[in-house]
């Protein structure tokens, strides 16, 4: 009978009721035992789930500490000491980069132990609707948590020691390994022995590049070799 705004309105009435009446019951699941209520409660929308990679910061911040702290000692002692020193003589960044390239290739040792977690006690994140891009975010936001105290170091040291083209690399290079070493274990999980070696040979392709001026080539190539790894092994892989 052509009455569509009296449809509309009756259409827009029931959606209301079933919205409200949901966000009600919702309240009392959560909420078990509790008679007294206001709107303000009900009607809140505040996210409380916490974000994948919290977890890992906990866990280090728990059970890792010692770990952690050392290899974050060694990495930005020896990148600030080593840039102080060498650049007011020469401006030579080889050998800073490779024992650089220590200390974030022993944040290897962290990301085998946070995958052995991970595969334990949250396998249930498999099972969790989330696209595979919002998957890698997780990782990429936790690692880049991870390097802040190395990049903080490296901003204090721009431009009055380091250049900002160099600076743009160490962070880069550093971003990128992280990412490789952990997109590596979802191809298999391997064996701490067996991970060390793969690192040592990443130490020793890094060391080829530094001396023939192929860093940020060997920056992107880690990146999309991260990326593409964990895209196409994700949901195959199985401990």
């Amino acid at each position: 009978m052509h009455e569509y705004i009296k449809c509309l309105l009756v259409l827009l009435y029931i959606i209301t009721i079933c919205l409200i009446s949901a966000r009600w019951y919702l309240y009392y699941i959560q909420n078990p035992g509790k008679s007294a209520w206001t709107m303000s409660k009900i009607f809140s929308f505040k996210i409380r789930e916490a974000p994948y990679w919290s977890f890992f910061i906990r866990y280090i911040g728990i059970d890792k500490k010692l770990l952690f702290s050392g290899i974050k000692l060694y990495s930005c002692s020896v990148l600030y000491l080593m840039i102080v020193n060498q650049t007011r003589v020469e401006y030579d960044l080889k050998m800073i980069t490779l024992f650089f390239s220590l200390g974030i290739l022993g944040h290897g040792l962290i990301i085998h132990q946070l995958r052995d977690m991970e595969e334990r006690y949250l396998r249930f994140y498999r099972a969790v609707p989330l696209s595979l891009l919002k998957r890698f975010l997780q990782y990429a936001i936790l690692y880049f948590i991870l390097l802040i105290p190395e990049i903080l170091t490296i901003i204090l040291l721009t431009p009055h020691y380091l250049r900002i083209r160099d600076a743009i690399i160490f962070i880069f290079l550093s971003y990128s390994i992280l990412l490789f070493l952990n997109s590596l274990l979802f191809i298999q999980f391997f064996k701490m022995k067996d991970y060390l070696k793969i690192i040592l040979c990443i130490f020793f392709i890094e060391y080829f590049s530094v001396l023939s001026g192929s860093c940020p080539l060997l920056c992107a190539l880690l990146l999309i070799s991260a990326i593409s790894i964990f895209f196409s092994r994700y949901y195959k892989f199985e401990r």
